[in-house]
């Protein structure tokens, strides 16, 4: 895997994690 497809994936990763966090703030109890 080239490092700036893994990088763009991770970033979208952190983004959708980022969201859940705002949307719920008590999505992990």
């Amino acid at each position: 895997i080239p490092a700036d497809e893994y990088k763009k994936c991770f970033e979208k990763f952190v983004e959708r994690f980022q969201r859940c966090i705002d949307s719920e703030g008590d999505y992990f109890e």
